[in-house]
C-alpha cells in the first residue's frame, strides 16, 4: 500500500516515480472528501486515468469523512 503524489506534484521525480508505481499496482484506491466527490476536478482525473490504466473492477472510489477532525464536545466515549 503507497500513497503516492498528484500528478500535478511539482517535483517531476516524484510524478514520473508515481506514474511508474501506479502502473504495476494491481489496484487502486481513489479517496476523496464527500463534500468535492462531484466538483473537484483533480479527483475526476485521478479516478479516469486509474480506470485507464487498469481494468474496472480493481479500482476502488472511497468517498468519506473520516479525516475531518471532531471538536472534543463532539466525541462520545464508549466503554
Amino acid at each position: 500500500m503507497a500513497d503516492v503524489p498528484g500528478t500535478k506534484d511539482v517535483n517531476m521525480y516524484r510524478v514520473t516515480a508515481a506514474t511508474a508505481y501506479l502502473q504495476q499496482c494491481e489496484m487502486t484506491i481513489v479517496v476523496v472528501d464527500i463534500k468535492r466527490a462531484t466538483s473537484d476536478q483533480s479527483f475526476r482525473q485521478h479516478y479516469l486515468d486509474a480506470h485507464s490504466r487498469r481494468h474496472h473492477g480493481s479500482v476502488i472510489l472511497v468517498a468519506t469523512r473520516a479525516d475531518v477532525s471532531l471538536y472534543s464536545k463532539q466525541v462520545t466515549y464508549c466503554d
